[in-house]
């Protein structure tokens, strides 16, 4: 079937872009953009395995990031690797991860939930499509999971149908805040978390929006709001504090 990987790739960032962003995580899709992404394959398929390894990889990182990133290789081939900044495996949990639906370490279970890390039915996927998929990961530092497939260029241009999250504000149609509006600002924030109350922080959240912001603040500030919109006001307060 033809279809556009931009759009499955987009799909899967809507999905799960926000659950990342809640975490306090990065999450970046890098891709080459003079690639086609008109191609011919099982889009159904590649949604659910990015779908579940990246939802994996959002579960086990506590802090960093989280990527997908495609290359073309050779001959119609397309790799995918979801990288994460994560707990990372064993070497002895990596010996059958693919096989097992039970996690390697009981305690892993108790602390994030669930009962399985749903990687055989990602591996039985990528089969399907006659594609291989492995992991490289090092222990509270991180893993990847690869696959990659063939996918032949379509004869036909598909669109795309559902556009990136939050298209409606480019960050360059933004004004810049100057510091001395955005230390104001902060100040106002800590003031409004020590009274615990959301409503008061909203109004200077949705100000902060409207601003570009410089690469220090914009940090805090992303760090403060997730924080915030988990009703976490105390730590909020100290990443306010340090401004």
């Amino acid at each position: 079937t033809d279809f556009n990987l931009l759009e499955v790739l987009n799909n899967v960032e809507n999905l799960l872009k926000l659950k990342a962003q809640e975490k306090g995580l990065e999450f970046n899709v890098l891709y080459d953009k003079s690639n086609s992404m008109h191609l011919n394959g099982d889009a159904l398929r590649i949604s659910q395995v990015l779908t579940n390894l990246v939802a994996n990889a959002i579960k086990f990182t506590h802090e960093g990031k989280v990527e997908i990133i495609l290359t073309k290789m050779d001959g119609d081939v397309y790799r995918f690797a979801i990288l994460d900044t994560g707990i990372g495996l064993s070497e002895e949990q990596l010996k059958d991860i693919f096989t097992s639906f039970t996690q390697a370490d009981n305690s892993i279970t108790r602390k994030y939930g669930g009962t399985g890390l749903g990687l055989s039915i990602s591996k039985e996927l990528v089969s399907l499509m006659d594609g291989k998929i492995w992991v490289e990961s090092t222990l509270n530092k991180g893993s990847v999971f690869t696959f990659q497939i063939r996918l032949e260029a379509s004869k036909t241009q598909v669109e795309v149908k559902n556009r990136r999250l939050n298209p409606v504000i480019e960050q360059e149609d933004k004004p810049m805040m100057d510091s001395l509006q955005a230390k104001e600002l902060f100040t106002r924030l800590k003031e409004a978390t020590k009274k615990r109350r959301p409503q008061l922080c909203e109004p200077i959240l949705n100000e902060f929006k409207k601003y570009r912001l410089g690469e220090s603040d914009e940090e805090t500030f992303k760090r403060a709001y997730n924080l915030i919109k988990k009703y976490q006001f105390e730590e909020a307060r100290i990443i306010l504090d340090e401004k």
